[in-house]
Protein backbone atom coordinates (compact mmCIF):
# COMPACT_ATOMS: atom_id res chain seq x y z
CA UNK A 1 0.00 0.00 0.00
CA UNK A 2 2.83 2.39 0.92
CA UNK A 3 4.13 1.55 -2.59
CA UNK A 4 1.07 2.69 -4.27
CA UNK A 5 1.11 5.88 -2.04
CA UNK A 6 4.29 6.75 -3.12
CA UNK A 7 3.25 6.55 -6.50
CA UNK A 8 0.48 9.48 -5.63
CA UNK A 9 3.61 11.55 -3.33
CA UNK A 10 2.09 10.77 -0.56
CA UNK A 11 4.79 10.12 2.54
CA UNK A 12 4.36 6.13 3.67
CA UNK A 13 2.27 5.37 6.55
CA UNK A 14 2.96 3.16 9.41
CA UNK A 15 -0.57 1.99 9.47
CA UNK A 16 -0.47 -0.33 12.62
CA UNK A 17 2.18 1.69 14.69
CA UNK A 18 -0.38 4.56 14.48
CA UNK A 19 -3.21 4.41 16.60
CA UNK A 20 -5.57 6.35 14.88
CA UNK A 21 -5.18 4.18 12.06
CA UNK A 22 -4.39 0.67 13.49
CA UNK A 23 -7.89 -0.27 13.61
CA UNK A 24 -9.04 1.18 10.85
CA UNK A 25 -6.58 -1.21 9.19
CA UNK A 26 -7.59 -4.66 10.58
CA UNK A 27 -11.47 -3.41 10.03
CA UNK A 28 -10.63 -3.41 6.36
CA UNK A 29 -8.27 -6.28 6.76
CA UNK A 30 -11.03 -8.00 8.42
CA UNK A 31 -13.98 -7.02 5.74
CA UNK A 32 -11.90 -8.49 3.32
CA UNK A 33 -11.62 -11.71 4.34
CA UNK A 34 -14.90 -12.10 5.24
CA UNK A 35 -15.77 -11.01 1.48
CA UNK A 36 -15.55 -14.01 0.11
CA UNK A 37 -17.88 -15.75 2.34
CA UNK A 38 -20.53 -13.45 1.88
CA UNK A 39 -20.12 -14.29 -1.76
CA UNK A 40 -20.29 -17.32 -2.07
CA UNK A 41 -23.69 -17.19 0.08
CA UNK A 42 -25.20 -14.53 -2.47
CA UNK A 43 -24.26 -16.65 -5.32
CA UNK A 44 -25.62 -19.40 -3.75
CA UNK A 45 -28.95 -17.32 -2.81
CA UNK A 46 -28.86 -15.93 -6.65
CA UNK A 47 -29.03 -19.43 -7.76
CA UNK A 48 -32.12 -19.99 -5.87
CA UNK A 49 -33.83 -17.32 -7.57
CA UNK A 50 -36.43 -19.08 -10.02
CA UNK A 51 -35.85 -18.14 -13.98
CA UNK A 52 -39.63 -18.28 -14.32
CA UNK A 53 -40.04 -14.79 -11.95
CA UNK A 54 -37.39 -13.41 -13.98
CA UNK A 55 -38.65 -14.53 -17.64
CA UNK A 56 -42.68 -12.84 -16.23
CA UNK A 57 -40.69 -9.78 -15.38
CA UNK A 58 -38.80 -9.44 -18.73
CA UNK A 59 -42.71 -9.93 -20.18
CA UNK A 60 -44.00 -7.77 -18.46
CA UNK A 61 -41.93 -5.12 -19.57
CA UNK A 62 -39.55 -4.29 -16.09
CA UNK A 63 -36.22 -3.11 -16.90
CA UNK A 64 -33.08 -4.85 -15.73
CA UNK A 65 -32.93 -2.86 -12.51
CA UNK A 66 -36.68 -2.63 -11.65
CA UNK A 67 -36.15 -6.70 -12.26
CA UNK A 68 -33.50 -6.75 -9.94
CA UNK A 69 -35.36 -4.47 -7.45
CA UNK A 70 -38.42 -6.29 -7.28
CA UNK A 71 -37.83 -9.64 -7.95
CA UNK A 72 -34.22 -10.92 -6.99
CA UNK A 73 -33.26 -8.34 -4.53
CA UNK A 74 -36.29 -9.33 -1.99
CA UNK A 75 -35.63 -13.05 -2.88
CA UNK A 76 -32.15 -12.75 -1.70
CA UNK A 77 -33.12 -10.89 1.60
CA UNK A 78 -32.85 -14.49 3.87
CA UNK A 79 -29.15 -14.67 3.01
CA UNK A 80 -28.63 -10.70 3.50
CA UNK A 81 -30.78 -11.09 6.56
CA UNK A 82 -28.57 -14.50 7.68
CA UNK A 83 -25.48 -12.60 6.51
CA UNK A 84 -26.13 -9.88 8.69
CA UNK A 85 -26.35 -11.67 11.83
CA UNK A 86 -23.43 -14.04 11.44
CA UNK A 87 -21.09 -11.11 10.58
CA UNK A 88 -22.34 -8.73 13.38
CA UNK A 89 -21.32 -11.76 15.73
CA UNK A 90 -18.03 -12.44 14.03
CA UNK A 91 -17.51 -8.99 14.55
CA UNK A 92 -17.94 -8.92 17.98
CA UNK A 93 -15.99 -11.61 18.73
CA UNK A 94 -13.05 -10.32 16.51
CA UNK A 95 -9.77 -11.83 18.04
CA UNK A 96 -7.40 -13.76 15.17
CA UNK A 97 -6.68 -10.14 13.53
CA UNK A 98 -6.05 -8.65 16.12
CA UNK A 99 -3.53 -10.73 18.45
CA UNK A 100 -1.53 -11.85 15.01
CA UNK A 101 -1.09 -8.19 13.60
CA UNK A 102 -0.84 -6.18 16.81
CA UNK A 103 -1.13 -7.68 19.92
CA UNK A 104 -3.63 -4.98 20.95
CA UNK A 105 -1.36 -2.37 20.62
CA UNK A 106 -0.36 0.21 19.62
CA UNK A 107 -1.03 2.37 23.19
CA UNK A 108 -4.30 -0.09 23.33
CA UNK A 109 -5.84 1.11 20.20
CA UNK A 110 -6.75 -2.08 18.73
CA UNK A 111 -7.93 -4.01 22.29
CA UNK A 112 -11.21 -5.00 21.22
CA UNK A 113 -13.46 -6.86 23.99
CA UNK A 114 -12.28 -10.63 23.22
CA UNK A 115 -8.65 -9.61 22.76
CA UNK A 116 -9.31 -7.48 26.57
CA UNK A 117 -11.06 -11.38 27.44
CA UNK A 118 -8.05 -13.20 26.77
CA UNK A 119 -5.40 -10.57 28.35
CA UNK A 120 -7.06 -11.24 31.49
CA UNK A 121 -7.16 -14.87 31.34
CA UNK A 122 -4.10 -15.83 30.49
CA UNK A 123 -1.62 -13.17 30.68
CA UNK A 124 -2.84 -11.80 34.04
CA UNK A 125 -5.04 -15.10 35.79
CA UNK A 126 -7.78 -12.96 36.49
CA UNK A 127 -10.20 -16.38 35.39
CA UNK A 128 -13.03 -14.84 37.11
CA UNK A 129 -12.96 -11.46 35.56
CA UNK A 130 -12.41 -13.17 32.17
CA UNK A 131 -15.48 -15.48 32.71
CA UNK A 132 -17.70 -12.57 33.22
CA UNK A 133 -16.69 -11.02 30.28
CA UNK A 134 -17.29 -13.92 28.62
CA UNK A 135 -21.28 -13.49 29.93
CA UNK A 136 -21.68 -10.31 29.64
CA UNK A 137 -20.37 -10.86 25.71
CA UNK A 138 -22.70 -13.10 25.25
CA UNK A 139 -25.39 -11.45 26.52
CA UNK A 140 -24.63 -8.64 24.23
CA UNK A 141 -24.46 -10.76 21.75
CA UNK A 142 -28.11 -12.48 21.96
CA UNK A 143 -29.44 -9.04 22.54
CA UNK A 144 -27.73 -7.46 19.77
CA UNK A 145 -28.95 -11.15 17.66
CA UNK A 146 -32.70 -10.43 19.28
CA UNK A 147 -33.09 -6.48 17.66
CA UNK A 148 -31.49 -8.17 14.62
CA UNK A 149 -34.64 -10.60 14.60
CA UNK A 150 -36.92 -8.19 15.49
CA UNK A 151 -35.89 -5.92 12.79
CA UNK A 152 -35.27 -8.44 10.52
CA UNK A 153 -38.60 -9.67 10.13
CA UNK A 154 -40.56 -7.05 8.54
CA UNK A 155 -37.39 -7.27 5.90
CA UNK A 156 -37.26 -10.54 4.75
CA UNK A 157 -38.96 -12.27 2.27
CA UNK A 158 -39.80 -16.44 2.81
CA UNK A 159 -41.32 -17.86 -0.35
CA UNK A 160 -43.47 -21.11 0.34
Amino acid sequence: MNYFLSLLGIPQQQFLNDPSQALYVIAIMTIWGWTGFSVVIYLAALQGVPQMLLDAAAVDGASRWTTFRRVTLPLLSPASFFLAIWLTINAMQLFDEVYLSTAGGPLNATTVLVYYLYRQAFENFNFGYASAIAYLLFLIIIAVTAVQFRVGRRFTYYRS
